[in-house]
């Protein structure tokens, strides 16, 4: 675990001082450093994580952190964009940033379904019936896409999710599914 904290140090070093001035790679950076911080706490309570749950962690930050650099240029007009963050002026315009976001969430919920079929999932929980949650992620995604793109509210992904009640509704149908498939997993 201290190995990754001082990866996650280092990156966000890295980040303050050049990679928050490139555009993409300053998404990237905050990306990774989500990614850092799975494989930390899979440390810390010595679990091994499964290459998909990485790539979906890594997608899925990518994909909201997109999403906040999306409104961030939105909410500026083009002169304002010349007197905020350089790095806002470099991305390109707003249907390319929507393109990337729309791949971005594809990537995340191929990844998502990949794990939960994956061979080494279906060992650890021993059940091969997680796929059956990917509806209540592909809705909550799909949810958080549509409304922070017809809106400004993609800035803060943490109010979103609780403000909004279908997306709350989704993340509580995922646990529910989930803590149904495991736990009727293992009391079978």
């Amino acid at each position: 675990a201290a190995t990754f904290g001082i990866f996650y140090v280092a990156i966000m070093i890295l980040y303050t001082i050049f990679f928050r001035l490139l555009y993409i790679f300053d998404v990237i950076f905050i990306a990774s450093g989500s990614v850092l911080r799975v494989e930390a706490g899979a440390a810390l309570i010595n679990q091994p994580v499964s290459h998909w749950l990485l790539l979906c962690t890594f997608t899925i930050a990518l994909f909201l952190g997109m999403i906040k650099r999306r409104q961030e240029i939105a909410a500026l007009e083009d002169q304002a964009i010349s007197k905020s963050r350089k790095v806002l002026g470099d991305y390109p315009p707003l249907p390319i940033i929507d393109g990337w976001i729309n791949i971005l969430a594809a990537i995340t919920l191929i990844c998502y379904a990949l794990y939960t079929v994956d061979p080494a999932t279906i060992a650890k929980h021993q059940t091969d019936n997680l796929l059956y949650t990917l509806p209540f992620a592909l809705y909550g995604i799909f949810r958080y896409q549509k409304i922070s793109l017809y809106g400004r509210a993609g800035e803060d992904p943490t109010k979103l999710v609780i403000s909004d009640v279908g997306i709350r509704f989704a993340v509580i149908l995922w646990v529910l599914a989930v803590g149904g498939i495991l736990y009727l997993t293992k009391a079978v």
